[in-house]
């Protein structure tokens, strides 16, 4: 933005009237201008009107500056409702001013920070670049499933279990982040301290992945669940994970991909796999990546894989949804294992992450191979494919399982349960879940 620009938006953050104020915190806020930070800091202090407050929090989180951060958390309890625009979706949105704060904050506790900054006097600093670095990865981990196994949700709580983690380890409280499953117990940071204080994890989005991410969160803020996979979707969001310190003698790479594929198109790459492997070359670069990766993580949604219920209706619409899901997983892992099989390359790994497992943590105890292994035999040819894979491929000792769920709340005039925000604007969430999830990554 040129200075004039500038100059007369300072100005109009005195103006008597509020959508000129309004307008003007937006410019100041997509100006990278060094002077907007003090101006805004004290325009904020003073403003009442809530749309302006939003306006002004939204753009000191778009400049970055950590000066803004304690004059923006004194509204972090702020439930007043707004219209922000959102500049991702080109349209306003409902949303309040607590969440804006949350977002603000987020934005510059993950400003980007030059490469050279990594290390500095002996200690880490964690990176948030909006880029994928240069190079291979030394793993490529795939997270797989049926349609509504949830991967790409899966990926967005990865994405901020790092950041948590991150969080943690520089004194920052994040236990209100977390909600524990039955079984668990004790608070977030000792935990973190205790078993993943000895790891640093960097993390690298690519850009089109970083707005994937951010309309994942932009769905719970509302609040409601992200749409599901369509029949013909093959979508693929990515992330690349830098390891340093445990067991790790160098820093490792990890690029791990959330793979959404709906019914038909499942049904298409096993056919295409099955019937004409040798034409592999052909084969897109997205599919090729899938098939090549060397860990795989298979999500299996916890609610189909509790016992039948004794209505005739619920038992059968539960079989439907199991018997979806058995048919999608079981092919799209013959399809994964035929592929190994013609280009002779092992599985190094396979983990199960058992998800939506806060809706049924009650009837379904998870704290057991056992416990797993008994719910995921209700998906029985499934099960019966990821056994033989394991069996073919020598990795029993390689076998994980995990589970994931999300704090969710019953809205009035809803007949489902919907995302439930936490204090801090954000979704809570089995944290340590997930990261154990990274520390078995890095043991691999």
């Amino acid at each position: 933005m040129k200075d004039f620009k500038v100059d007369e938006a300072l100005r109009k953050l005195h103006s008597s009237n509020p959508a000129d104020r309004e307008r003007a915190a937006t410019l100041l806020g997509d100006s990278d201008d060094k002077r907007a930070v003090d101006y805004l800091i004290k325009a904020l202090e003073r403003e009442e009107n809530k749309e302006v407050v939003g306006a002004i929090i939204n753009a000191l989180g778009k400049l970055g500056d950590p000066r803004a951060i304690e004059s923006i958390q004194k509204f972090s309890e702020d439930e007043r409702r707004i219209e922000l625009w959102n500049d991702q979706q080109r349209r306003y949105e409902q949303t309040t001013i607590s969440n804006v704060v949350s977002r603000a904050v987020r934005q510059i506790q993950e400003r980007r920070r030059p490469k050279e900054s990594v290390s500095k006097g002996g200690k880490e600093i964690y990176i948030f670049e909006k880029n994928v670095r240069k190079g291979e990865s030394n793993m490529i981990v795939a997270f797989i499933g049926g349609s509504s196994a949830g991967k790409t949700v899966a990926g967005y709580l990865l994405e901020q279990a790092t950041t948590i983690h991150a969080n943690v380890l520089q004194g920052i409280d994040m236990s209100d982040r977390e909600i524990l499953p039955p079984g668990e117990g004790g608070k977030l940071d000792e935990w973190i301290h205790k078993n993943l204080s000895d790891l640093r994890f960097t993390r690298f989005i690519p850009s089109d992945s970083a707005l994937h991410f951010q309309r994942i969160e932009s769905y719970f803020i509302r609040p409601e669940w992200p749409p599901g996979t369509g029949k013909d979707e093959f979508q693929r969001v990515t992330l690349t994970l830098r390891a340093e310190g445990g067991i790790l003698r160098r820093p490792r790479e990890y690029e791990v991909s959330f793979y959404e594929i709906g019914g038909e198109k499942i049904r298409e790459i096993y056919e295409k796999v099955t019937s004409g492997t040798q034409y592999w070359r052909s084969w897109d670069e997205k599919l090729l990546t899938l098939l090549r990766s060397e860990v795989f993580v298979l999500l299996v949604p916890s609610d189909i894989c509790r016992d039948l219920p004794t209505d005739e209706k619920g038992a059968l619409e539960l079989r439907e949804k199991r018997s979806t899901f058995d048919w999608e997983t079981t092919r799209l892992l013959a399809a994964i294992h035929n592929y190994r099989e013609f280009s002779k390359t092992p599985i190094r790994a396979m983990g199960v992450l058992f998800t939506k497992h806060d809706a049924v943590c009650a009837s379904l105890p998870l704290n057991t191979d056992d416990d797993y292994d008994k719910a995921f035999s209700h998906i029985d040819e499934a099960y019966a494919q990821l056994q033989d894979i394991v069996r073919r491929h020598g990795i029993k000792d390689k076998l994980k399982y995990f589970k994931s769920g999300i704090r969710t709340q019953l809205v009035e005039g809803m007949t489902r349960e919907l995302p439930a925000l936490g204090r801090t604007g954000k979704v809570e969430f089995y944290v340590r879940e997930y990261l154990k999830l990274l520390r078995w990554l890095v043991q691999l």
